[in-house]
């Protein structure tokens, strides 16, 4: 079902056109409103906005087209309609409401749409963990390992292999960008960086998903409040990051490293934590 507009307005009939381009299908729409001193929400409500009060954030989704309401606005501009006014501060107003042209495209341009109404956000890196207002990437890659050799042999002959080994060792790479954060879980971040889960995280197993790092930048929401886009980046290997191959066996043997305390190199925690920062 589209989202609906908190204003009355009217489809004007002179300028609708809808198509699809190398960006994909899109509407473009000119909208009449009665008030002018209503543009400002006008617009806001038509580009979506995020309010966080009391803790709690809120991101309403830009508006979708009626007829197409798998197409959401992606920009608007407002051109005022009869006598030029000004208000009490001295700006220009207008006193016959004003006109939107506005554009509507899909929710991929933005990845800013919530996967319950969007069914291309469902496809994530685990549809069984949806992550509302987050685009995400993937990377697979490869690690190779080195060990130096103390018990291999050559298979020709079983004489002794001073060969270093090299096994490889699969390696994904986990990107999760989420779009207008009001602002930034920088406790969170800098308490789970360089943790590795310690429960199932988006489908990786225990012990096999690394928090790298992060990063920000600044962005503008359509009411002028500062936003940030957050990227996390996390490290899926095949085999848990606390184990490592050991030289001193006949056999490929994975092994953990500890202290002298029992301590494994790498501390863990339950990442999912820190996913719900986000919300």
């Amino acid at each position: 079902m589209a989202t609906t507009l908190p204003y009355n307005f009217a489809h004007c009939w002179d300028e609708m056109y809808k198509g699809c381009d190398e960006q994909g299908p899109y509407y473009e729409v000119k909208y009449v409103f009665d008030n002018w001193a209503d543009s400002d929400a006008v617009v806001n409500a038509l580009k979506g906005v995020t309010v966080r009060t009391g803790g709690v954030t809120t991101r309403n989704p830009p508006h979708q087209h009626p007829l197409s309401p798998n197409l959401y606005c992606m920009s608007a501009r407002v051109e005022g309609i009869g006598r030029p006014v000004r208000n009490p501060q001295g700006y220009p107003g207008y006193d016959g409401g004003f006109f939107v042209r506005a554009t509507y495209r899909a929710p991929l341009i933005e990845g800013v749409i919530n996967p319950a109404d969007d069914p291309f956000g469902a496809q994530q890196i685990d549809p069984a963990t949806p992550l509302l207002w987050c685009t995400q990437e993937l990377d697979f890659d490869t690690e190779t390992i080195i060990v130096p050799n103390t018990q291999f042999k050559w298979a020709s002959d079983m004489t002794a292999s001073t060969v270093p080994l090299k096994v490889t060792v699969g390696l994904s790479t986990l990107r999760l960008t989420y779009h207008r954060v009001p602002f930034t879980p920088t406790a969170q971040m800098r308490a789970y960086r360089g943790r590795v889960n310690n429960a199932a995280f988006l489908g990786g197993a225990v012990g096999c998903v690394l928090f790298k790092g992060g990063q920000t930048r600044r962005e503008y929401a359509t009411d002028g409040t500062v936003t940030r886009q957050v990227t996390l980046v996390f490290l899926e290997r095949d085999r848990p990051w606390t184990q490592t191959l050991r030289r001193d066996t006949a056999t490929l043997t994975w092994d953990s490293i500890v202290d002298s305390t029992g301590a494994k190199a790498y501390q863990s925690a339950n990442l999912s934590n820190l996913l719900t920062a986000f919300a």
